[in-house]
């Protein structure tokens, strides 16, 4: 059968209505799967749309990631949050935890190259837990943050200045579980 027969036929059921419906009724709609098998057309209106709905859940997924995975930087010596850009990343967190219960993220503290190994592993803990306080002070369940220390072993730039130091003192946060579908706060 060729695709017009196929259309006209699709039309007439439309049109028409069954044998067991009333004088004046039509037979209803068909269902999407049995207009496709008795037209040979595709609802490409609700296919769009959920495609669209499908894109703009994945790029809201990818917005809030990112927004997870901002790093918060430390002074040097120090693992106190610092008013400004930092604790405003950590509300941003905050929102985004609270908006996406299942949510489950690590804290990795990190340390600049300088003091020994085992201070900088005790120093890049205390910042990761002091992420961490930040979060649980304002309601955020303790188990549904990890912390850990690299101390100054994963550097993010390996340079030997101050500039270099400054960016690899840091919180990093990594989604662990329930990033699948991530919405704005």
């Amino acid at each position: 059968m060729n695709r017009a027969t196929s259309l006209l036929i699709g039309a007439t059921i439309l049109v028409g209505g069954c044998s067991q419906c009333r004088p004046g009724e039509t037979g209803g709609e068909i269902p999407a799967g049995e207009a496709i098998a008795a037209g040979g057309a595709v609802d490409t209106a609700a296919d769009a749309a959920r495609a669209d709905s499908l894109a703009r859940l994945r790029a809201e997924t990818e917005e809030v990631r990112r927004m997870i995975e901002e790093t918060v930087q430390y002074d040097f010596d120090r693992a106190i949050i610092r008013p400004g850009p930092d604790t405003e990343a950590l509300e941003q967190k905050l929102g985004i935890l609270e908006a996406n219960s299942n949510l489950t993220i690590q804290i990795t503290g990190h340390c600049d190259e300088r003091g020994s190994n085992s201070y900088n592993m005790a120093l890049g803990e205390r910042r990761a837990r002091s992420a961490r306080k930040f979060l649980t002070d304002r309601g955020i369940a303790e188990g549904r943050l990890t912390v850990r220390s690299m101390g100054e072993q994963q550097p993010v730039d390996p340079g030997h200045d101050e500039s270099a130091w400054a960016r690899n003192r840091r919180s990093e946060f990594t989604i662990t579980g329930g990033g699948d579908e991530l919405t704005m706060p």
